[in-house]
């Protein structure tokens, strides 16, 4: 018998199936690296729902959410236990930091950090956290705008403009790009009209899944009792 328990991962779900191929894509790649049954469920909009999975299992599972933060999702949708949201974290700034390499995007070009929006302040909060973090490593403004929400991509990329021609180091000629803060394509990631690609096929996002079924805490994230 294992000792370790089984994993569920959890995405928000969507009818468009690019989505889906890109999560189980994820979720294969996640159970190669481990010896439990791994489990793909979903909040809404595709099965198996993940009110079904939690009721059909005898032992309880380790569950990760495939979501990017905090919010009404991982408030009232997931099982008590659940692993934190993914972001923000470190990993990710990683990741972001290759896709803008990938897109060829000039090094001190303004960016907008470009995500779903949410109706509860620690979603914004935390996308206000790796908008931050990517900034830090980046060296170039960074301001977070929601495709549905306040402050809206238009916003915040008058936002980066302006903290562009403002910065005596990093002045750019060039408008703010805007960058894909969704783990996969769909709907409302497609009207952002990103310059860089979604997350969820970079490699490292499997070492963060993994961390979040170990229960490893991110490096450096302390901000507001992240």
């Amino acid at each position: 018998m294992n000792a370790e328990p089984d994993l569920v991962l959890v995405g928000h779900g969507s009818r468009d199936p690019r989505a889906g191929m890109v999560l189980r894509a994820l979720r294969d790649a996640v159970a190669a690296r481990l010896s439990v049954e791994v489990t793909l469920a979903w909040i809404e909009l595709d099965t198996p729902l993940i009110g079904d999975v939690m009721r059909a299992r005898e032992d309880p599972p380790v569950v990760v959410p495939l979501l990017l933060s905090r919010g009404t999702h991982t408030a009232r949708d997931l099982p008590p236990g659940a692993r934190r949201a993914l972001g923000p974290d470190p990993i990710l700034t990683a990741i972001l930091l290759d896709r803008l390499r990938e897109a060829a995007i000039t090094p001190g070009r303004p960016l907008v950090l470009a995500a779903t929006g949410s109706t509860d302040p620690l979603g914004t909060c935390d996308l206000l956290a790796q908008a931050e973090m990517l900034e830090a490593a980046w060296k170039a403004p960074v301001r977070p705008g929601f495709v549905t929400g306040e402050p809206s991509l238009s916003a915040a990329t008058e936002a980066a403009s302006a903290a562009a021609g403002e910065s005596t180091q990093n002045r750019s000629s060039e408008p703010p790009a805007v960058v894909s803060y969704f783990l996969a394509p769909g709907r409302l990631p497609d009207s952002a009209e990103a310059d860089t690609d979604h997350l969820g096929t970079h490699p490292a996002l499997i070492e963060l899944v993994l961390m979040r079924y170990h229960g490893v805490a991110p490096l450096g994230v302390t901000r507001m009792g992240l």
